[in-house]
């Protein structure tokens, strides 16, 4: 049993497994997820109404990419796109507040700490980066998806293939390039681009498959144990 796609091609690539013995089994995202209200970011932080927001979320800064999302704020800076990154983790700041000072991005970047409110956020955003250096799953995305926020994320994410698949943003393939990444977040943060992406998206908060993950083991090992039987 595995999570995603990605997974199930690495075990047939690495170990030779036959495709029949692999089962993706749905993701398993909490019934009462959705249950946070939205909230108002720009209020709440204090900030003009005309930026958009994009959101990091993730502890371990550095594999899931933290400092990626803040050289591509440099470069929003310089394309003149007016935007703010949240960042929401537990991980030490010190190492990504130097990028932050040398790139002079210290209007850009917001340290929010870890919060239990990630939903409301998720819902309230423009858009979600994910450039990890590696990541098997990343249920980040999932929890994206079904709050209806677009998604940009590194091909090394094992659900990056959802993104593709719900068409709810882009996924930087292949080898990882910084400019590539750049001029994705760009294009993504169009209001069309985001207006499109948004209505594509917005049935997944009520489409049961994202909840399933529990149920789907729980009937799947039941059946083995029934053929068995």
């Amino acid at each position: 049993l595995l999570l995603n796609e990605k997974q199930s091609q690495d075990f047939q690539d690495f170990y030779s497994t036959q495709h029949e013995r692999l089962t993706i089994i749905p993701p398993g995202i909490e019934k009462n997820w959705n249950e946070q209200e939205s909230i108002n970011i720009h209020e709440l932080l204090n900030l003009p109404g005309n930026e958009k927001i994009i959101l990091f979320v993730g502890s371990d800064f550095s594999r899931k990419g933290l400092d990626r999302a803040i050289l591509a704020m440099s470069y929003l800076s310089e394309q003149n796109i007016s935007a703010k990154l949240l960042v929401i983790g537990d991980d030490s700041q010190e190492p990504y507040k130097k990028i932050i000072n040398e790139q002079s991005l210290e209007d850009k970047v917001i340290f929010l700490g870890p919060r239990m409110d990630v939903a409301s956020f998720m819902k309230s955003s423009d858009l979600l980066v994910h450039p990890a250096r590696e990541e098997a799953a990343g249920n980040i995305i999932i929890e994206a998806l079904v709050s209806g926020l677009p998604c940009l994320v590194s091909s090394e994410v094992g659900f990056s293939t959802e993104v593709l698949r719900y068409k709810s943003g882009e996924v930087v393939q292949g080898e990882f390039s910084q400019e590539k990444f750049n001029n994705l977040l760009k294009e993504n943060l169009s209001e069309e681009k985001l207006i499109s992406i948004k209505e594509i998206i917005r049935p997944l908060a009520s489409n049961n498959y994202f909840y399933s993950r529990f149920s789907f083991v729980a009937d799947f090992i039941e059946e083995v144990f029934d053929a068995r039987a």
